[in-house]
């Protein structure tokens, strides 16, 4: 009849069917995963001085590249990298100059 617990537990199924159909689809943003960066690699501190800057240049941008950091990112990344004089060039080179926020932008200075 109505009342057995098959046909009640069959109705049941049959609504929570219906409610799955005509749930929202949840959003999974997958662009957010896609650009997600990475810290397989780490950077390397710059301090001037007797360190080569182009060798420390490639080497960041090696890590840049593993770590899939978006060109955006790149600055604040990085800056947090350049030690002693190369820090207080940094200060003084964002003082006088317009915000440098992208990375081509900087390394061309």
């Amino acid at each position: 009849g109505q009342n057995d617990p098959m046909t009640l537990l069959a109705k049941q199924i049959g609504n929570l069917v219906l409610q799955l159909q005509h749930a929202p689809v949840p959003q999974i943003n997958i662009l957010a995963a896609q650009n997600r960066e990475l810290n397989l690699v780490t950077y390397p501190d710059f301090s001037g001085g007797e360190q080569d800057p182009i060798t420390w240049l490639e080497d960041v941008e090696k890590a840049f590249e593993a770590n899939q950091v978006q060109d955006n990112h790149k600055i604040p990344v990085v800056v947090p990298h350049l030690k002693g004089t190369t820090s207080t060039w940094w200060v003084s080179i964002q003082a006088i100059r317009p915000a440098i926020d992208r990375w081509n932008d900087a390394h061309n200075q």
